[in-house]
């Protein structure tokens, strides 16, 4: 697929706007944007990630070196 026009840093409504006239998404009920992403979503079940925080700092072992400091 060829990118027309490449839009960054849309607002959340004219990205919802956009999805939609472009027959990419459509809005629920509720008003949230629905994407279908088929069978394949990209996502690996496996993957985790954990916020360093005030709980987080002092119950996991971060080992000797941290990104977050």
């Amino acid at each position: 697929m060829k990118v027309k026009q490449l839009k960054e840093n849309l607002c959340v409504s004219a990205l919802a706007q956009d999805s939609i006239l472009q027959g990419e998404g459509s809005l629920s009920n509720t008003g949230a944007l629905i994407i279908n992403t088929g069978k394949f979503t990209g996502r690996s079940p496996k993957d985790r990630y954990v916020v360093k925080d005030e709980i987080t700092e002092t119950t996991i072992d971060w080992g000797g070196r941290s990104i977050f400091q």
